[in-house]
C-alpha cells in the first residue's frame, strides 16, 4: 500500500480528523505502544477537535475526550462512561494502576498514558472530571508545588496556559484542572 493509499483512506474515513487517522496509520498504534511523540500527537488532535468545546448550556466533554485518547491506544475501557463511572472503573480494573502525582510527569514523558480523575462527590459538583497528563515539564503550582502538565477538556479547555482566572496566560498544569488533588491512573499496557 502506498502513501497515497493511506492518505485516501484517511480522507474518506467519515468524520474523523485527517491528521489523527494519518498518524494512526503511519505510527502503527498498538495497545502496548509507548511513544511520547505519538502521545502528544494524539492529545493535540483531540484538543484541536471543536466537538470538545464547552457548550453555552454548560455541557462539557472531558469523558469523551478521554475515551478518544484511549481508543488511540487500543483501549475501550471508557466507552459509554461519564467521569464518575470512569473513576469507579479505573480504581477497580487491573488495566489501570494508581500512580503518585510526583511520578506521572516522568511516565508521560516516555509515552505512558495517564489520566487525572476525581469523582463528583469529592468535587461537590454534579459530575466528576478527568484529564490526560501530557508529555512536558512540571508546572509550578502555588497550592501544590510542582505538578504535571495536562491537556484539559471541560469548562476551560487548555493544553499549556490558563485562559481565564488568576493564572490567565501563565503556564499551568493539573492544578488548573482541579481544586482538590486528583488521583492518577496509568494504563498498564503503556507502562
Amino acid at each position: 500500500m502506498s502513501l497515497w493509499d493511506n492518505f485516501g483512506d484517511a480522507l474518506f474515513a467519515g468524520g474523523r480528523r485527517l491528521s489523527f487517522l494519518i498518524s494512526r496509520r503511519f505510527w502503527g498504534i498498538s495497545p502496548n505502544m509507548k511513544d511520547p511523540i505519538l502521545l502528544i500527537d494524539i492529545i493535540c488532535d483531540v484538543y484541536d477537535n471543536p466537538k470538545y468545546l464547552p457548550r453555552e448550556d454548560g455541557t462539557t466533554f472531558c469523558n469523551l475526550a478521554a475515551q478518544d485518547i484511549c481508543h488511540a491506544y487500543g483501549c475501550n475501557d471508557f466507552d459509554g462512561k461519564d467521569a464518575d463511572q470512569i473513576y469507579n472503573f479505573v480504581r477497580n480494573s487491573p488495566n489501570w494502576k494508581v500512580q503518585g502525582m510526583h511520578d506521572v510527569q516522568i511516565l508521560a514523558n516516555v509515552g505512558t498514558l495517564i489520566f487525572a480523575v476525581i469523582p463528583s462527590v469529592v468535587l461537590r459538583q454534579a459530575h466528576g472530571h478527568i484529564c490526560v497528563v501530557r508529555p512536558g515539564k512540571l508546572k509550578d503550582s502555588g497550592k501544590w508545588g510542582l505538578c504535571p502538565s495536562v491537556m484539559n477538556i471541560g469548562a476551560e479547555n487548555f493544553i499549556g496556559r490558563a485562559k481565564r482566572g488568576p493564572l490567565t496566560g501563565l503556564p499551568c498544569g493539573v492544578n488548573e484542572s482541579f481544586v482538590p488533588i486528583p488521583e492518577f491512573f496509568a494504563y498498564v499496557q503503556s507502562l
